[in-house]
């Protein structure tokens, strides 16, 4: 797997539809090494995705492997989870074992719900968590999930922000030789002298700090960063 530092744009990715979900391929697990959605670091899959109202969508999984559910817009629920609606402002980490079968519910029927699906190399997690970020402008605001909080494996950290014009942001991770991945949700930002528009992405190794700018107004971001396992 090719690890170089890599801008990710949104118009070259692969799209799914059915008669529930669209879907677009952030990280793409079939991607060969010179896809821009080939995976990076711990991160086996990103969907970007948009379930219709009062529809849902069944996965299987042919590995084992954590799963990271961030909804963007509405709420959605995981039918064999006992955890309600997963709701805007909060993420939920859970355990996929091999074999399994889940399926996403967007319980409004009038409206549909964006969501991310963020695939990982299994973290050591037995059971599902839901976390919750402050919501604080012009900010980046954190969850932190390391081995005291969700694992006895590695370090893991989501951060997402909305930013009003030209604010400036520097974001230092603890460790010098993190992976850390940025996804530009909406608007548009420079990251270490890149521009991302609107759903553009980042991929860097080896990286302990982001200066980022927001060039528009409700400019809003997540950045993972990953201690590689």
């Amino acid at each position: 797997m090719n690890q170089k530092n890599r801008i990710r744009l949104a118009r070259e990715r692969t799209l799914d539809q059915s008669d529930s979900l669209q879907r677009f391929w952030v990280i793409d697990p079939k991607a060969d090494d010179q896809s821009m959605s080939q995976p990076f670091s711990d991160l086996k899959s990103c969907q970007d995705s948009l379930l219709l109202p009062g529809k849902s969508n069944t996965y299987s999984s042919t590995d084992s492997f954590t799963m990271l559910l961030v909804p963007l817009t509405g709420n959605i629920i995981i039918e064999e989870k006992k955890t309600g609606d997963i709701e805007l402002g909060t993420l939920l980490f859970f355990k996929v074992s091999e074999g399994q079968v889940f399926r996403l519910i967007n319980p409004n029927k009038n409206t549909p719900v964006n969501f991310l699906l963020i695939e990982l190399i299994e973290r050591g997690l037995n059971e599902s968590r839901i976390l919750r970020f402050d919501n604080v402008a012009n900010r980046l605001n954190e969850t932190v999930c390391d081995n005291h909080k969700l694992s006895s494996y590695q370090y893991l950290k989501i951060s997402m922000g909305e930013f009003k014009g030209r604010t400036d942001i520097n974001y230092y991770s603890p460790f010098l030789e993190n992976d850390l991945f940025v996804l530009v949700l909406s608007g548009a930002f420079e990251v270490n002298d890149c521009l991302l528009s609107t759903r553009d992405a980042l991929s860097l190794v080896r990286t302990s700090q982001l200066e980022m700018e927001s060039l528009s107004n409700n400019a809003f971001v997540l950045v993972l960063d990953i201690n590689k396992s």
